[in-house]
């Protein structure tokens, strides 16, 4: 079998298990973030652990090794580490916030940028 054969097999497969694969959608940036079934969680940390270091295209093959996911699954893994960017919810009326350091509400229009205006 050629090459080339071998990694259209290999793309095809990784298409069909990314159909089925769970995903969750991130708040933030409404992206979808897959989730792994098939990472336990020690590798789940290790891979966390080596994204928190200078080891990131190691741990870029790695997942890709283990959960044989596409190009944009596992880009939207590492930008988002696996889970949804936490953003923050107004004190005043408590709806989300744009982004998690917010010091204004985009609904109520309320502001808490300093101690004396805090809630």
């Amino acid at each position: 079998m050629s090459l080339s054969r071998a990694n259209s097999w290999v793309r095809a497969i990784r298409v069909i298990r990314s159909l089925f694969r769970r995903e969750i959608v991130c708040p933030q940036c409404k992206g979808r973030i897959p989730q792994f079934s098939e990472l336990s969680k020690a590798q789940e940390e290790r891979l966390l652990s080596m994204l928190r270091g200078p080891q990131v295209f190691l741990a870029m093959e790695e997942l890709q090794r283990l959960t044989w996911c596409t190009d944009m699954e596992l880009k939207s893994w590492i930008t988002h580490r696996g889970k949804p960017t936490k953003v923050g919810v107004c004190p005043y009326c408590g709806k989300e916030l744009r982004t998690p350091s917010a010091k204004q509400c985009r609904h109520c229009f309320r502001a808490w940028h300093s101690a004396e205006t805090s809630p």
